[in-house]
């Protein structure tokens, strides 16, 4: 299961939860999200630097209602990915590390890569 905002101008505790007919979907729903982060240039922190990892978690997972910093650091060690890569929205495997890493802080168990690929593919 993964959430979406309501609200995609603020950073908000209000969310709805979403539940998809399979993984795959899920995911795409994720990489769709992502995509659209990115595609705003978002700066949540305000370093001057749009896109970056960071920045992308911490529109994701708000402080509000997360221990972001955890969740930015978890995503960070299983991507293999810096905090302060600048995110692609088209580079398919960088996006995939991203998004596999979010899966297992949302759930708590790794994810299914073949799932989150198909996810992919579903775009």
């Amino acid at each position: 299961m993964f959430r979406r905002k309501k609200d995609a101008e603020e950073l908000s505790c209000g969310f709805e939860v979403f539940q998809f007919k399979t993984m795959a979907y899920g995911y795409r729903a994720a990489f769709k999200t992502l995509q659209t982060y990115i595609l705003n240039k978002y700066d949540t922190d305000k370093d001057g630097t749009a896109n970056e990892l960071e920045d992308v978690i911490m529109r994701w997972a708000p402080p509000c209602e997360n221990n972001t910093e955890v969740y930015i650091a978890t995503v960070e060690k299983r991507s293999g990915i810096s905090r302060h890569t600048i995110l692609n929205r088209n580079n398919r495997e960088q996006l995939i590390a991203v998004v596999a890493a979010m899966s297992y802080v949302e759930n708590g168990v790794p994810a299914n890569m073949d799932e989150v690929r198909k996810g992919w593919e579903l775009i």
